[in-house]
């Protein structure tokens, strides 16, 4: 039954009703669409400063804390150690 009416040709009239159809259903849409896309910039507003909080977190914590080791001994990086000869 479906396969029939898909290979049917439709009538202008079938054509204009569809139109009409389709029309009133993108009408009815738009308001809450308008809404959704409303909720969804705050959303992301929200997230994106979030990101900016924890980037400005680890930028801090990153100056510190201090300097990573050299080598494998833990020595800090700039540290003074006497020289033996």
């Amino acid at each position: 039954m479906a396969e029939e009416q898909a290979k049917r040709q439709m009538t202008p009239e079938e054509m204009k009703q569809r139109k009409l159809e389709m029309d009133l259903f993108f009408k009815e849409e738009i308001p809450f669409l308008e809404e959704q896309t409303k909720y969804e910039t705050l959303v992301t507003g929200i997230e994106e400063l979030r990101a900016r909080r924890v980037r400005a977190q680890q930028m801090i914590a990153s100056a510190l804390a201090p300097p990573p080791p050299d080598d494998l001994t833990g020595k800090q990086s700039g540290s003074k150690t006497p020289k033996t000869e």
